[in-house]
């Protein structure tokens, strides 16, 4: 007899995990409390498909491995839906004296670009720490992103691997120069921390994922960019397809997976609540004022064309992509202005010790249910809140059923290629 898993949220996070566990041969009820597809969900303007979530992809094999997991091949599936994923064009930033860069992904077209404005030396320095970053990005995944992060303490090794004893701002500093640490606070403002300046040091690491994955956008047959909301429908159509009953009562489940981020707030004897001996008061993330603005009289740029407004008060991020009609949609994220305080958009990094001090997957306490969503430790990125919801799924069939599927257990892929 099947086991029940019942998820309250369709967040990317609860739609991560009701996949992979329909498609792991648990019966799944989903409760979606809210939209489906959450702050991806999207709508219309004016015939336009628009969401509130930055559209360019810097992760894809997360998406990549949900869509194979849950049974079906990644190019297959947005074939279905007339989308392709397809390489987003560098994107350009400018700063308010005038002064404009346009940044490659690639390590060795970053040198080149960087060296003109900023100098050899300079430029070395930008290179020297993404180098790092790529080591600590090694050490982060397998803290909180692609295995759960430990109840207990981190240990000195793996505080040190992953620079936690430095912040942000330190390594802007380290720079020596003011618009390569524009760049790299931006890392900051865009996860999620009201301070970059104080925000954990391994978000130097979201600098160093375009450098290896490339950066990324969807589009429709037409090649016209389309935002991530139009991946709702792909997920939808997964969720149909593999079962997962839309229910808001989770019956005799055997297991809850909350999926909804849950708003701050200190416990008295929660695991998560204190660190090194002293309490914690995280807070919601306050994200940017987001518009969507249609004109006549832009350029149509090709394909989704990033840019980026470096001010004193912080960056007001843009995209430009062509509708069908011939207009030029210019989307904006403006991190100068902040919106009220969301948990739907995590939770916010304004420390090392509010990073540690996030949720963790397993219940604290017998009869709680296990959580994944955008204020686990992975992030509140969408590729991170899909493995967040990956890591959930691996946790919870293994109580159910003693099975460990996780990508690590090699023997069990053997076992299923025999």
């Amino acid at each position: 007899m099947a086991t029940h898993v019942h998820i309250t949220g369709g967040t990317l996070a609860g739609i991560a995990a009701a996949l992979r566990l329909a498609k792991a041969g648990h019966y799944v009820s989903l409760d979606p409390a809210g939209p489906l597809g959450g702050r991806a969900r999207g709508h219309d303007l004016p015939g336009v498909l628009v969401d509130d979530l930055e559209p360019v992809i810097t992760l894809p094999a997360a998406w990549r491995d949900l869509l194979k997991k849950s049974g079906r091949a990644f190019t297959a599936e947005l074939a279905r839906h007339d989308l392709d994923l397809v390489p987003a064009p560098p994107a350009v930033h400018r700063w308010e004296d005038g002064i404009e860069l346009l940044l490659p992904d690639d390590r060795g077209g970053q040198l080149h670009a960087l060296r003109p404005l900023v100098g050899d030396a300079a430029a070395d320095r930008w290179t020297a720490l993404l180098d790092g970053a790529d080591t600590v990005w090694q050490a982060l995944r397998m803290t909180g992103t692609e295995r759960p992060f430990p109840a207990g303490d981190l240990g000195p090794s793996r505080v040190q691997e992953l620079w936690g004893r430095r912040t942000l701002g330190q390594l802007a500093r380290e720079l020596r120069d003011r618009r390569l640490a524009d760049l790299l606070l931006m890392a900051g403002w865009r996860a999620g921390a009201s301070d970059p300046e104080r925000a954990p040091a391994w978000l130097a690491t979201r600098w160093t994922l375009p450098r290896t994955f490339g950066r990324w956008h969807l589009a429709d047959a037409a090649g016209v960019a389309q935002p991530l909301g139009a991946m709702v429908e792909v997920l939808t159509d997964r969720l149909v397809e593999r079962r997962v009953d839309l229910e808001p009562d989770a019956g005799d489940a055997d297991a809850h997976i909350d999926a909804v981020a849950p708003t701050p707030a200190l416990r008295r004897g929660s695991a998560w609540a204190r660190w090194r001996g002293r309490a914690v008061q995280p807070v919601a993330v306050r994200p940017p004022t987001v518009s969507h603005e249609l004109h006549d009289d832009l350029d149509a740029p090709e394909g989704l064309q990033e840019s980026v407004f470096h001010t004193a008060s912080g960056p007001v991020v843009g995209w430009q992509r062509t509708t069908l009609a011939g207009q030029v949609l210019v989307t904006s994220h403006d991190h100068t202005h902040l919106r009220e305080a969301d948990p739907a958009h995590g939770w916010d990094l304004a420390s090392w010790d509010t990073w540690v001090a996030r949720p963790l997957l397993a219940p604290e306490q017998e009869g709680m249910p296990w959580r994944a969503s955008s204020a686990s430790h992975a992030g509140n990125e969408p590729w991170a809140e899909l493995l967040s919801g990956a890591l959930v799924t691996y946790e919870v069939h293994e109580l159910l059923t003693g099975e460990d599927i996780r990508p690590t257990n090699k023997e069990l892929g053997r076992a299923r290629r025999a």
